[in-house]
């Protein structure tokens, strides 16, 4: 069984699923092996109910996906990326993963693809009200 790491968890408006960012939780150490791993998050859609397995609903290897957020009516979904060139920004998807596009760009800061042991506070760059 492959261990998995899953952060950023969010609710949808009407509770029935649960998004989150994923990857393998494997021991990167620090500097460029955890660059590799922190690389390989992708954003997954769980049934909150538990009847269905979890999907992946991104998969660019050019991006690191983090901090899922669903709309009012649970059709789009914003989240967070960052590029190989550290460059983060905004998106915006169909709940199926469809239909991708960049909302904005933000600055790029120290460490940015690190973060604080890992952790980017996203929510200081934007923020979604219901």
């Amino acid at each position: 069984m492959k261990s998995v790491s899953a952060v950023w968890p969010a609710r949808s408006p009407d509770s029935s699923r649960i998004l989150y960012s994923a990857a393998s939780s494997a021991d990167a150490g620090e500097g460029t092996p955890a660059q590799r791993v922190l690389a390989k998050r992708r954003i997954w859609m769980g049934d909150a109910s538990r009847a269905s397995a979890p999907r992946q609903i991104t998969g660019d290897a050019g991006y690191r996906d983090e901090s899922p957020v669903s709309s009012c009516d649970s059709k789009i979904i914003f989240f967070c990326r960052i590029d190989s060139a550290d460059q983060r920004s905004l998106w915006k998807m169909n709940a199926d993963g469809t239909e991708l596009a960049k909302m904005a760009e933000f600055p790029f800061g120290r460490d940015a693809w690190f973060g604080y042991y890992g952790h980017i506070a996203w929510r200081r760059l934007w923020d979604w009200r219901r």
